[in-house]
């Protein structure tokens, strides 16, 4: 009961911010909601005018999703982000001994120019799967040194002309 508040209290949210409304009401708002989804999930939830970012109380992790997206500050940094993809999701967690992330990004480029990026770019990795389906890429490499996997999937959004790259990257 409780998460479906919180779900409609963020819908509730994202509605009135689309309008337009910029105000002292449209903060009050923001902040009122923040606290219900906060109470009615255990989370904290910060809500901006191009993301919403929700962060794990207890330190494993966190989630942002919207235009305004980022990279978490910690990505693996001999995992590159695809240059010019916008970020629309970004996950960060973490558990005893082991880090995950997973990034959504959006490109002009086609789905096999982005999976010859990574296969480029990774070349020091281990090849552990490279399947191709239509429009569909899909690249999975491990890199033994550093105990890091590395999952780039590819699909092409025909209606709006991007492509749809979910990257994942762990390390135990």
């Amino acid at each position: 009961m409780k998460r479906s508040v919180a779900i409609f209290l963020l819908s509730a949210f994202i509605v009135a911010t689309s309008l337009g409304c910029r105000s002292l009401k449209e903060k009050i708002a923001r902040k009122a909601t923040e606290k219900a989804l906060e109470e009615g999930t255990g989370e904290q939830w910060t809500l901006d005018k191009d993301k919403v970012t929700v962060t794990d109380t207890k330190g494993h992790g966190s989630v942002q999703f919207g235009a305004g997206a980022s990279v978490p500050d910690d990505w693996p940094k001999d995992v590159p982000v695809y240059p010019g993809a916008k970020v629309t999701l970004a996950i960060a967690s973490k558990d005893t001994g082991s880090k995950g992330y997973a990034l959504t990004l959006e490109s002009k480029d086609s789905p096999k120019a982005v999976h010859d990026y990574y296969k480029s770019k990774l070349s020091g990795y281990t090849v552990a799967l490279d399947a191709v389906a239509g429009d569909m890429h899909m690249l999975s490499l491990r890199n033994a040194a550093t105990g890091s996997d590395v999952t780039v999937n590819t699909a092409e959004n025909k209606g709006n002309a991007t492509t749809t790259i979910q990257l994942f990257a762990g390390k135990k």
